[in-house]
């Protein structure tokens, strides 16, 4: 028997290295406490356990051989001090752990079943308090255009961000700490940009502002910097320069032209109204008393609107997450990442949902644009995904087993009008479809967001694109370019413009429902085209058929 492992210790504040042993749990364990750090190696073979560290360590080998005395026959620490030799009493398996300066060597005998436990992570740091003076200037520029205000964030750096939309608010997060300088701002009064406020929150800073509740937003990068356009309350598609196009300058202070015109004209207003200067001055009428009116009634204030963002938990059997507000949802695994693809811009928080799913989640990302939000959460093992509604909200779970709730999303071989190969599915809740990259995999998916309760069970191949498999929705990878998806009124059409590459339906046999209702042969068929009220009206021609049916013999 032979095991070989390699064991990195790290610093602690312990005063000197110390061991302990314990033979409780159906294993002898030995805990080595090391200070300052060690490094060390451990070896098993012929009955003999070598335990070799990387510098001088101040253990009592007796102490060892006397607390597991039913699994070390002797121990022995050579005169470097530096190799510490077991001879064990009987056969055992080898089983390492570090965690912080501690470092666990496990003895299970033969007839233990599994592994050993690892030793408990150490517990988290305390967050030091942040001195905001100290933090560096993060400038602010702001320019106000024809149809959107532009914000511009002047990072030294890249720095990953986040843009959170919400009613009448925008809120962005950056992943480092900065000190915004808002001077720009309060010099420009760009429009559709009110009050705004920033905080330093978990390592990152975060900066809010007040919009108009009908404004778009569009953000993008040049260079290192960080734009951020607000748009005007409807604002044409067709008057804003997308962020494929380069970013125009920025001037502060900068106003449209419209703007300038009002501007113009106001001061052309107060031209024409100004005194004469060569005429004398009037005498001011003595003013007249002012009655003093009581005071209105104050408005009663309005409660404050509290926007419920997404939250997440740990549970016994993987993870939960709800989503207030949601209504329309994709969610699907694809290899280890789940997606949340939703329909509206929700208020995700990805640290705070991070932190809710603790050891479950090994990353986690979230991104909204117009009209989208979307969730990936790196997985550390496979997992089955599945949704329902919850009240007002959306329930995803994740577990090793998803309930199998949702009904298989069907579909059926069509025709379009010019006569091509199509396949369609009735999906409740569908309105649209949104083309998505998967980093991961390097390709694009088509999602179709709907109503939780109807889903791919079962992943489909076809010549052109492939169905994976959802807990919800409708996701598509195509092989083609070309592939088209039709979505409108929960109806969901894919094909191509020469038509679909699908496996011809097999003929009806003579005795189906379909040859019968083609034939006129079965004994429920009606022929309705042979009903047709010749262009007479239909109440004429009702009695007529009712007069020829009394007269007819019984």
């Amino acid at each position: 028997m032979f095991a070989l492992g390699a064991i990195v210790l790290a610093a602690s504040p312990a005063a000197a290295d110390s061991v302990s042993t314990s033979a409780d749990n159906g294993f002898g364990r030995i805990i080595f406490a090391f200070d300052p750090p060690a490094h060390a190696k451990t070896a098993l073979t012929d009955g003999v356990l070598t335990i070799s560290f990387d510098r001088k360590v101040a253990i009592d080998p007796k102490a060892v051989a006397q607390g597991l005395g039913a699994y070390i026959g002797d121990a022995r620490l050579d005169a470097s001090g530096q190799t510490l030799r077991l001879a064990l009493a009987q056969s055992v398996r080898l089983h390492t752990s570090v965690s912080g300066d501690r470092l666990a060597v496990d003895l299970a005998p033969q007839s233990f079943a599994g592994m050993p436990p690892d030793l408990p992570p150490p517990p988290p740091k305390e967050a030091s308090a942040v001195d905001i003076a100290r933090l560096d200037a993060l400038p602010i520029r702001a320019g106000a255009y024809a149809s959107y205000t532009r914000l511009v964030f002047d990072w030294p750096r890249n720095v990953p961000y986040t843009v959170f939309p919400g009613a009448g608010r925008l809120t962005v997060r950056f992943e480092a700490m900065a000190r915004p300088d808002f001077t720009a701002l309060a010099h420009v009064s760009p429009p559709w940009v009110k009050n705004s406020g920033w905080r330093v929150e978990n390592r990152g800073t975060v900066i809010e502002f007040e919009t108009d509740a009908d404004s778009g937003y569009h953000a993008f990068r040049d260079g290192s910097h960080v734009v951020l356009d607000i748009l005007a309350p409807k604002t044409d598609a067709a008057s804003y320069h997308p962020a494929g196009e380069a970013p125009q300058a920025v001037k502060p202070g900068a106003v449209s032209g419209a703007q300038a015109q009002a501007i113009a004209d106001t001061a052309a207003t107060l031209a024409n109204n100004a005194p004469d200067a060569k005429a004398p001055p009037a005498t001011p009428a003595p003013p007249k008393p002012v009655p003093v009116a009581a005071p209105p009634a104050a408005a009663p204030v309005p409660p404050p609107v509290v926007v419920q963002t997404a939250q997440a938990q740990r549970t016994a059997k993987g993870a939960s997450l709800s989503f207030p507000g949601a209504t329309n949802a994709a969610v699907f695994v694809r290899g280890l990442t789940a997606w949340i693809v939703l329909d509206g811009s929700q208020p995700i928080d990805p640290a705070k949902l991070k932190a809710a799913l603790g050891d479950y989640a090994a990353s986690l990302d979230a991104s909204s644009g117009t009209g989208l939000s979307v969730l990936h959460i790196g997985l550390k093992q496979p997992a089955a995904i599945s949704v329902k509604s919850d009240g007002a909200a959306l329930k995803v779970t994740l577990a090793d087993q998803a309930p199998a709730a949702a009904q298989a999303i069907l579909f059926s071989p069509n025709t379009d009008a010019a006569g091509h190969a199509t396949l369609s599915a009735l999906l409740p809740g569908a309105t649209h479809s949104v083309t998505l990259a998967d980093p991961q995999a390097g390709d694009d998916l088509v999602v179709v967001t709907a109503l939780p309760g109807r889903a791919m069970a079962q992943p489909r191949a076809y010549a052109e694109f492939a169905l994976l498999p959802t807990g919800a929705g409708l996701v598509i990878a195509p092989f083609t370019d070309d592939l088209s998806v039709r979505v409108a009124d929960s109806h969901v059409v894919i094909g191509r413009p020469k038509g679909l590459a699908l496996t011809p339906p097999a003929p009806p046999t003579i005795a189906s429902p379909a040859m019968l209702a083609q034939s006129g042969q079965s004994p429920s068929y009606i022929g309705f085209a042979g009903w047709s009220a010749g262009g007479h009206k239909f109440i004429d021609t009702q009695s007529k058929l009712r007069a020829a049916a009394a007269a007819l013999k019984p």
